[in-house]
């Protein structure tokens, strides 16, 4: 778990995080100090393998309206927690939507232009590698694009 900002903490669940968690009651899930814990749900995200041509197109992009509204919120909640210094824990299994969350809430919320400078001050902060596939490319531009009008 490593200190995104002041009162915001990040974790990325690894496979062997997941047996330590199981066996373990004293971790930083059951930490009481952390008041607010969101676990990113990405049940609805990259599940549009067993479309081909136009469905799938049109598949994708229903997936990404949702996980645009679904990452507004969270990053709303972020910025509220900071703000009002609530001890918030994000964690996720999932490295390309923890990526996304942390890239669009440092373009939407702390000024960073979406460049190889950003992701290297990022990633100096983390104790995980960034990871974005194509389609996360695609809900980062589309907020980006969103935020620049």
């Amino acid at each position: 778990m490593i200190e995104f900002l002041p009162s915001i903490y990040i974790y990325y669940q690894t496979e062997s995080d997941s047996n330590d968690i199981r066996n373990n009651n004293n971790n930083i899930l059951t930490n009481p100090a952390i008041k607010v814990k969101i676990k990113l749900d990405n049940s609805y995200w990259m599940n549009n393998n067993n479309f081909i041509g136009d469905i799938r197109r049109e598949y994708i992009k229903s997936e990404i309206r949702a996980l645009y509204k679904y990452m507004s919120g969270i990053i709303n909640t972020i910025d509220r927690n900071y703000k009002n210094n609530v001890d918030t824990l994000i964690y996720s299994d999932n490295i390309d939507m923890l990526s996304g969350l942390l890239i669009v809430f440092t373009f939407t919320r702390c000024g960073f232009t979406y460049d190889e400078k950003m992701i290297k001050i990022l990633q100096s902060k983390l104790n995980f590698r960034l990871s974005i596939s194509r389609q996360m490319m695609l809900l980062i531009k589309y907020f980006i694009l969103y935020y620049n009008k």
